[in-house]
């Protein structure tokens, strides 16, 4: 019986160790700021979603939502911040805030897209004479030399491939 007396009371003291540690650690959790707002097409004013916003030179950042909106949370430290907003295709923004003990609501920021132009790109383009060849050659094998094969046709022919066979008298043509 004083076994079971014992292993209470062990019991007890383990709970209340924990709990004291939870009850000092409460107003450090309790302290931290935050910050929220929405993130925008400057032209369009549609919501950006999934921008990446941060706090530069820190650990903290998330995404927006699907409707543009963010927030960031369990900021710790008080102080003067710059908040990064990106997006791709569109110019970054920065913007100092600062941070207390309460929410801070930023509001809406609007992105500027990027007004980047690329270079000309020229596709040209010449007819595979080889590819031409062996499908003559197969037209010849598939379809036949007869009256019913002039009629006939491929209606896709460049889906037709003719790779390489080891074996020079094999013609492979494949298709997917």
């Amino acid at each position: 019986m004083n076994s079971l007396k014992f292993n209470v009371s062990i019991f007890l003291l383990s709970f209340s160790q924990i709990a004291l540690i939870g009850f000092l650690s409460f107003p450090a959790f309790a302290q931290s700021g935050s910050i929220k707002g929405r993130v925008i097409d400057a032209k369009t004013l549609e919501p950006l979603p999934f921008a990446n916003v941060f706090l530069n030179n820190t650990t903290i950042g998330t995404v927006t939502d699907t409707n543009g909106d963010y927030l960031l949370k369990n900021i710790e430290q008080e102080g003067t911040y710059e908040l990064v907003i990106s997006f791709v295709g569109y110019e970054s923004a920065k913007v100092r805030v600062t941070v207390g003990k309460t929410e801070l609501n930023r509001g809406t920021l609007r992105l500027t897209p990027s007004e980047i132009e690329l270079n000309t790109v020229e596709v040209k383009g010449s007819r595979d004479k080889e590819w031409e060849k062996q499908m003559k050659r197969f037209k010849k094998i598939f379809l036949g030399e007869d009256k019913a094969a002039e009629e006939s046709s491929i209606a896709n022919p460049w889906e037709i491939d003719f790779p390489e066979f080891e074996d020079a008298s094999v013609f492979l043509a494949k298709a997917s």
